[in-house]
């Protein structure tokens, strides 16, 4: 960052202020405000978390009956996705800024969707928009986290998506002990995943629920008060049997959608659960967790425990 700091300047000394370097110097001091904001949680980052370890990480070789490795994609094609879902955050944010100005109504939405197209064609136009508006952001930047969950997207998406031959949602009552963090230490000090014969709770946290108890009414669409939401993506025509009492697969995989715990949902995320689903020929249980702030933590967390 500094390097293009540098840049910019040695370019305004040389050429005059310019759109572009002009551009360039807006954008530096938020991107250096953010810097200063993360470095006193980037120094606390526990190194035991697993999403901090590398592949060649010995604690993985001890929890290593409980993971299998696939490689689904090329480098080239997971760029190529990411490439895809930029120009989708982007367009899906420049949709909503060039409302927020406007009144709620029919209107509004009318208008937001019709600029679609102008925002496809003038991509880097609206991605410049776009890193300005990051410096100050709004709330229209949660609006636009949610546009795929839009009535008249969410409507349209199916369109687009990836063949399944099963989506349907049921909802798990919650019958579990809640998750707290002196547990996963606990956890961790007791090395509790090392043996496939414990179960994670000790026996007087942990009772077990009988099967007919645990599924009753998962399928009832009227009561679903303190329930949650799990979406079935499957391969198969019937993951379940004729009295939805038992998924028929060895393997499921078990999907927390992105979303900062705070958006989105297990609908719009279907643009790629639908595809690992057929290419990993398994069904995904897609957890549609509550989100803050109406949930406060460890909520959506326990949700998903």
């Amino acid at each position: 960052m500094l390097t293009k700091v540098i840049s910019t300047l040695q370019d305004i000394k040389q050429n005059g202020v310019t759109k572009s370097n002009l551009h360039d110097m807006q954008l530096f001091p938020a991107k250096f405000h953010r810097v200063v904001r993360s470095v006193p949680f980037a120094t606390k980052l526990d190194k035991r978390e697993m999403m901090a370890w590398n592949c060649n990480d010995e604690r993985l070789y001890r929890i290593k009956n409980h993971i299998r490795f696939r490689k689904l994609a090329t480098q080239d094609q997971i760029q190529k996705n990411i490439d895809q879902m930029i120009v989708g955050l982007d367009l899906g944010l420049s949709m909503v800024m060039s409302v927020e100005n406007m009144t709620e109504g029919r209107f509004k939405d009318a208008i937001k969707y019709a600029t679609a197209p102008f925002h496809l064609w003038n991509k880097n136009q609206s991605r410049k928009n776009i890193e300005l508006f990051v410096t100050n952001p709004r709330n229209v930047l949660f609006e636009s986290w949610n546009i795929l969950d839009e009535p008249l997207i969410g409507n349209l998406l199916p369109l687009v998506l990836p063949g399944i031959k099963t989506n349907d949602v049921f909802h798990i009552n919650k019958f579990y002990p809640q998750l707290t963090l002196n547990l996963v230490e606990e956890a961790i000090e007791k090395k509790w995943w090392d043996d496939e014969s414990k179960t994670f709770f000790s026996q007087d946290q942990y009772k077990e629920i009988p099967f007919e108890k645990a599924i009753h009414g998962i399928w009832d669409t009227k009561e679903t008060t303190g329930k949650v939401p799990i979406r079935i993506v499957s391969p198969f025509k019937h993951p379940y049997d004729q009295n939805h009492k038992k998924i028929l697969s060895e393997t499921l995989v078990i999907h927390l959608h992105g979303g900062g715990w705070v958006s989105m949902s297990s609908k719009c995320h279907q643009l790629y659960t639908r595809a690992f689903a057929n290419k990993i020929n398994a069904p995904i249980f897609c957890i549609d967790y509550s989100l803050s702030p109406g949930s406060k933590y460890p909520g959506p967390l326990d949700d998903c425990w």
